[in-house]
């Protein structure tokens, strides 16, 4: 039957519901998504009452993954005035729109930030390894030093990271 086939499916039993709640409709949204429709998600997140990480994370990913970067940080501002964390799925897929946009500075920003004001890298250690491994991927090797060397990150995951530091000086 194929993927849009149980789409249809899932919309038809969803939309025959008695009641929805937030799982059944993030749930949804992330299907369309998914295929690509973000028409769809988006008309289905307008009518979701409480909009929790989940759904905003979903439209923010969706955007960024099928190349419309500047929707995906419209989606994320929204997010951010709506009071709702981020985390590390959120920060990748923001990053991910920065690098399409090529925005490094926000980007690295945003690695900043999220040490500071949402906690998330510190509570994940491979959310922290990933976050420096794309700010090398965006930006300059100056930022990425004075990212490790601001944030005194000694280790990650376990592992010694002046050799890091020392070899981006050293290539500088």
């Amino acid at each position: 039957m194929g993927f849009m086939g149980e789409l249809g499916d899932a919309r038809k039993v969803f939309d025959e519901m008695c009641v929805r709640d937030l799982i059944s409709w993030t749930t949804l949204i992330v299907a369309y998504v998914r295929v690509g429709d973000m028409g769809e998600a988006g008309v289905l997140f307008d009518g979701l009452g409480v909009k929790d990480m989940v759904a905003w994370t979903a439209m923010v990913m969706g955007f960024a993954q099928k190349g419309k970067p500047r929707e995906a940080l419209e989606w994320f501002d929204k997010m951010v005035e709506a009071g709702v964390e981020m985390d590390e799925v959120t920060l990748a897929c923001v990053i991910s729109a920065c690098g399409q946009l090529g925005a490094t500075n926000l980007a690295v920003m945003l690695v900043i930030l999220s040490q500071f004001a949402c906690n998330v890298v510190k509570k994940y250690c491979i959310a922290e390894m990933s976050m420096i491994i794309m700010v090398i991927c965006l930006a300059s090797l100056t930022d990425v030093y004075f990212f490790i060397k601001i944030k005194n990150i000694r280790s990650i995951g376990g592992k010694e990271c002046s050799m890091c530091l020392c070899v981006v000086g050293s290539l500088m």
